[in-house]
């Protein structure tokens, strides 16, 4: 390690660099310049600020020869580190530059340059030859580091040199400043807020304690320089906290840290804050960069709770801080400066238009409130830059010079002081043409002369001028038509063309199509991702497809396009790419630039999911709820609302309504959907419940109107849309079955009871007639004569079944009655039973056959028992 006092590991001088030898003369003191501060503002060295930095404090005093300069006097503090910058001229851009111990021109060398870095223990060289100057650093300094130094160029004459006086000392802490180390937002989510304690002055080692105060004594939290707030650890509704910062020379304190917790349905949130910054409510960056003559936007985010109140913008001068612009209503305008409030995404954008170099400082964010303003310090610093190279770009179709029609190609240097001015020339063999004094170049099919042309733009400002990359067109005269290609980089117009800009959500699906002309049909396509000066390759075509992790690739050569998608998309996937045609020359390539944003979720939309007539008939139904953009993975839950508390009935995206469990006449439900940034509700499902014989139900969405409509009838003056509507569900076929086979058994009791009372009527008859005959003597009476029935059609009666002839569809029977019963059962009054034995024939009988006898019948016949009641 390098030190002041002590032996060193190596003496190099001068001469051992190749330098020059000159005797060491006697060390004297450097005489001040008269007029210093004239000579610095003559050659342009920045006038002494009043600022003081945290690692060292100088004395703005130079000691100039025109070749090279530095800060005379400069502080350091022990343990902390300096740097010194050594200021040249552009002659000695390629010579070596040194740090050295001494004030003169034989100095012992402590480092010097190695092409454009050095370093040695302690100390390091850098040498920026763009802009000049060459910076020394000393880390890590003790007291014995003070004393006589010099900045060296490396000549071949006498070295220019710089004599700086350095000196260290030991100095107490500074008041440690508190600072958030995790998203400003995460205490309203419940997450760890992490915090820092750092003393930026002062000098090494310093030890730093966290606190919590309380009524009775202060609690050491920790021992180190970062304090975790965690929500379950709160016991509390209020907690103060501060932190120590202390080394040999004293101890300071912090300012303290309040912590407001919220406990409501069971979630822990918190609010963190520090002299008016308030983690959790207000947050934006902290430092904004702007260039001269252009324009910057800063987003300043709030809590829920201040969406209706007043934002502005404000200056700090001293410890006032100045107001500039605030909103009214949604929107304020005062001058350069607007500001436009988003309540629905809390956040309120500060535009500053056409900036300047005195807009540097110090500015804040602030909400007006009844008690004190939530703020928000950002310090913006504006530049006066040169030019970037500019940026060439199509503003025209991207295959418009196929069709012979006129290309119109932009050039912007993106960065850069403004105003900027734009040329376009001609590269010819023998001397560039300027053709344009814009930033725009019309191509003109007709206006080419030659096969092959070249162009280019230059930007310029105050701070000098950029070229651009060439523009190569070739140009295609066939039959009389004329068509060219135009070629930047790679990126060919007329051949291939896509969305240069694409924008993404985390956990969503993109699609990329990059169309071709016909003559890329059969090659490979792929897209590769931009790093640095390389493009590395994600996915190609394997045929007309391919897949490789969470990206696929698809060819159409029919219609030219290749599509590539990308899954599950990550805020890391963020970044330029290219489209990309392999060929045997140059790949032609088109640059992508993806920008994956992590958003909120948006308002659920509802849908049915089940019949249209499915509440009509009483039957379930399923309504969807989906959220359609907003980052991924999304959680989703169904709730009833109540007159005192919603009740929460599901976890999922799908709401089943049974009409059987719907006991009352009217029910309401809504759904929500949740990620990381934030909820949102969805309209009101309206229900509605008849139970009229059949439960039914309407349901209804609030933006919607009803879906359905279970009882209205259709006339003829509605529209075929309002009848596709309101026509009634039409009757299924088993219903109609069944009411069919209703009327038929109806009608079939109806004609049976009509037969039993004709019965009962001819048997009164012909008991009446009868007069004093007993049935035996009735029975006796039928069993000697003879009955012909006919009998139509009986196929299916087993006599029927032993006829061997069918005359003219009527068959013959002997029916001959007769008082017996069968086996095992006795004849009763009760029985009302007559039994008679059938003999089934041909032909009739003659009159004066006689009948069998009952035991011829039994053998000769089939005995057919008919139960007869009257």
């Amino acid at each position: 390690m390098w030190r002041k006092s002590g032996h060193w590991p190596e003496r190099r001088f001068k001469h051992d660099l190749h330098l020059s030898y000159l005797p060491r003369p006697r060390p004297v003191p450097t005489p001040q310049l008269p007029g210093i501060r004239d000579l610095t503002a003559d050659i342009g060295l920045p006038q002494p600020s009043t600022s003081r930095r945290s690692m060292v404090q100088v004395c703005r005093i130079f000691q100039v020869s025109g070749a090279l300069w530095a800060e005379r006097d400069v502080r350091g503090v022990v343990g902390r580190a300096i740097t010194i910058d050594c200021h040249y001229a552009a002659t000695y851009r390629s010579h070596t530059k040194y740090w050295c111990d001494g004030w003169t021109h034989q100095c012992l060398i402590i480092v010097a340059t190695n092409g454009q870095h050095g370093w040695r223990g302690r100390v390091s060289v850098t040498d920026d030859t763009a802009r000049g100057i060459f910076t020394v650093t000393v880390e890590d300094l003790h007291s014995g580091d003070t004393g006589r130094y010099s900045c060296g160029i490396s000549t071949f004459g006498n070295d220019p040199v710089f004599n700086v006086y350095l000196q260290v000392s030991d100095e107490p802490v500074s008041v440690p400043v508190l600072g958030f180390l995790s998203p400003a937002n995460v205490s309203r989510l419940g997450g760890s807020v992490l915090m820092s304690c750092e003393s930026v002055q002062g000098s090494l080692p310093i030890q730093y304690t966290w606190y919590e105060k309380t009524p009775s004594v202060d609690s050491k939290v920790s021992d180190t320089s970062k304090l975790d707030l965690h929500c379950q650890s709160f016991k509390h509704q209020h907690h103060q906290y501060y932190c120590t910062a202390s080394n040999n020379r004293g101890t300071k304190s912090s300012e303290i840290v309040n912590v407001t917790v919220f406990n409501k349905g069971g979630i822990c949130s918190y609010v963190t804050e520090i002299n008016s910054t308030i983690s959790g409510a207000l947050w934006a960056k902290n430092k904004v960069r702007g260039v001269v003559g252009r324009a910057i936007t800063i987003n300043c985010h709030y809590a829920a709770t201040y969406r209706s109140h007043s934002k502005y913008l404000c200056r700090v001068w001293g410890h006032q801080c100045t107001m500039l612009v605030e909103t009214n209503g949604q929107h304020g305008w005062r001058g350069r400066r607007s500001i436009t409030d988003n309540p629905a995404r809390g956040i309120f954008t500060v535009t500053v238009e056409d900036l300047r170099s005195y807009d540097t400082g110090c500015y804040s964010c602030g909400i007006t409130t009844p008690g004190d303003d939530p703020m928000f310090d950002i310090h913006l610093q504006v530049s006066d830059e040169p030019v970037s190279v500019p940026v060439l770009g199509f503003l025209s179709p991207a295959n418009v010079s196929r069709l012979g029609g006129s290309v119109s190609m932009s050039c912007e240097s993106v960065q850069g002081s403004v105003p900027v001015q734009y040329a376009w020339y001609e590269k010819t063999p023998s001397r560039d043409v300027k053709i344009f004094d814009t930033s725009v170049l019309d191509l003109y099919c007709q206006s080419f002369e030659l096969q092959h042309h070249q162009y280019y733009c230059t930007a310029s400002n105050n701070r000098g001028e950029k070229s651009s990359e060439m523009v190569n067109v070739t140009v295609f005269k066939k039959g009389g038509i004329c068509s060219y290609v135009t070629e930047v980089n790679g990126t060919i117009s007329g051949a291939f063309w896509a969305k240069d800009r694409v924008i993404g959500v985390v956990g969503r699906t993109i699609t990329i199509d990059c169309h071709y002309a016909a003559v890329y049909h059969s090659h490979t396509k792929y897209l590769c991702r931009v790093w640095g000066h390389q493009c590395i390759k994600l996915v190609e075509t394997n045929g007309q497809s391919s897949q490789y992790g969470r990206r696929s690739i698809t060819d159409n050569s029919t219609q030219g396009i290749f599509t590539v998608t990308m899954e599950d998309l990550h805020t890391e996937d963020t970044g330029w790419y290219r489209c990309g045609i392999k060929t045997l020359g140059l790949d032609p390539m088109f640059d992508i630039h993806l920008q994956v944003s992590d958003e909120p979720v948006s308002v659920p939309v509802l849908g049915f999911q089940s019949p249209a007539n499915a509440r009509c008939l009483g039957h379930s139904v399923t309504v969807s709820c989906e959220s359609v953009y907003g980052s991924l993975p999304i959680t989703y839950a169904w709730y009833e609302k109540m007159p005192s508390e919603d009740s929460k009935i599901s976890n999922n995206t799908k709401l089943d309504l049974h009409c059987e469990s719907l006991k009352g006449q009217y029910y309401q439900y809504y759904c929500t959907a949740s990620n990381v940034n934030g909820t949102k509700s969805s309209e009101m499902v309206n229900v509605s419940i008849s139970n009229s014989g059949t439960c039914r139900n309407v349901i209804e969405a609030n933006s919607t109107g009803p879906m359905y409509f279970c009882d209205i009838s259709v006339t003829e003056s509605m529209t075929t849309a309002q009848r596709k509507q309101h026509t009634p569900f039409p009757i299924p076929t088993y219903i109609i079955v069944l009411s069919v086979l209703g009327i038929l058994l109806i009608i079939l009791v109806i004609c049976l009871l009509c037969y039993l009372k004709w019965k009962n009527r001819v048997s009164k008859c012909n008991t009446s007639r009868s007069g004093g005959k007993n049935e035996t003597q009735e029975m006796a009476t039928l069993e000697g004569s003879i009955v012909y029935a006919d009998l139509h059609q009986l196929r299916t009666n087993e006599a029927a079944a032993q006829l061997d002839n069918n005359e003219n569809g009527i068959v013959y029977a002997d029916v001959q009655f007769q008082r017996k019963s069968r086996v095992g059962h006795s004849i009763t009054d009760e029985d009302n039973v007559t039994y008679a034995d059938i003999k089934l024939q041909s032909h009739p009988r003659k009159p004066k056959q006689k009948g069998p006898s009952p035991g011829t019948l039994q053998d000769s016949a089939q005995a057919i028992y008919a139960n007869v009641g009257s």
